[in-house]
């Protein structure tokens, strides 16, 4: 296992609290120790309450990056 970096996309980790997000949707990207930076998808589709790691943060495969709170149909 690898350490990545984690980054979303332009704005600021905080003001991304409530954002809601499509399953599949891009969640945010990690940057692997080779440089390449790798998009991570949504699993399910809902709003964004906590997000788990720091802007930069290490982070491995498994690891919590954040959790989404399921949409209720």
């Amino acid at each position: 296992l690898h350490s990545v970096t984690h980054s979303f996309p332009t704005r600021r980790s905080s003001d991304l609290i409530g954002q809601h997000y499509d399953e599949g949707q891009t969640f945010c990207y990690v940057q692997a120790p080779w440089g390449q930076f790798v998009e991570v998808p949504a699993c399910l589709g809902g709003k964004l309450v906590e997000i788990a790691t720091r802007q930069g943060g290490k982070v491995n495969r498994g690891d919590v990056i954040g959790y989404i709170e399921r949409d209720h149909d």
